[in-house]
């Protein structure tokens, strides 16, 4: 009979350790799939994506700050009325801070209301005043946690940064702007941006609010793909 039981227990020793391997093994894949996929809420964009990608990437009249040069593009879906998006100015601003290397492309997508497109508005004609003045303006808008729900209060958050007000104001009748923010916002709804703020990694959209951790390992993705993007 002892000939019999001990094939039983040696039978029984492979089995643990064959589950150790696989429990082992299977904490490496999660670890692995954390740093493949460090946004796992991310989306993949719509086949129009490709189709547009030079207007998202490249477009002239798009702002876009950080190192132009630099290995890494995010682009980032805001509304200057959206409280995630306020939430997240922070954060991105920090990046563009410590990170020398990445680029942050800002697309306006005006979603909660009529006043959000008036915002918009703002913000691209702020932009031939300067660059400085826009990402004045944009951070002022986006860090002003009180509504600016009113030209009055428009008007006076430009004005603090050093704005030209009338000029802004004529700027911000110009059809031109006004077909900007129209195709924009086309172009973003088309690859299947539907909050905001949704950001944009290479061929996925990462909808949502961001913590600085999950940007930095957003980034970092992006990075170890070897692309731009």
């Amino acid at each position: 009979m002892s000939i019999f039981k001990r094939p039983q227990g040696l039978g029984t020793y492979l089995v643990i350790l064959l589950l150790v391997y696989l429990a082992v093994t299977l904490i490496r894949i999660g670890l692995r799939a954390q740093v493949i996929n460090p946004n796992p809420q991310a989306l993949y964009a719509s086949s129009a994506f490709s189709s547009h990608y030079k207007d998202i990437y490249e477009n002239p009249m798009t702002p876009s700050f950080g190192n132009a040069a630099g290995d890494v593009t995010v682009v980032q879906y805001f509304d200057y009325q959206c409280n995630y998006s306020k939430a997240d100015e922070e954060n991105v601003e920090r990046l563009l801070e410590e990170d020398k290397h990445v680029r942050f492309i800002f697309k306006d997508f005006p979603k909660l209301g009529p006043y959000s497109v008036v915002l918009a508005r703002a913000a691209m004609a702020s932009l031939r005043q300067g660059p400085d003045k826009y990402l004045k303006l944009h951070e002022a808008l986006l860090s002003n946690h009180a509504a600016v729900s009113n030209d009055d209060a428009l008007y006076a958050v430009a004005s603090s940064v050093g704005i030209n007000v009338g000029q802004l104001k004529e700027d911000m009748n110009d059809p031109a702007i006004a077909r900007q923010i129209q195709d924009g916002f086309a172009i973003g709804k088309s690859i299947g941006v539907t909050i905001v703020p949704t950001f944009v990694r290479g061929g996925y959209l990462v909808p949502g609010f961001q913590d600085y951790e999950s940007l930095k390992q957003m980034v970092a993705y992006i990075r170890s793909t070897n692309g731009m993007h």
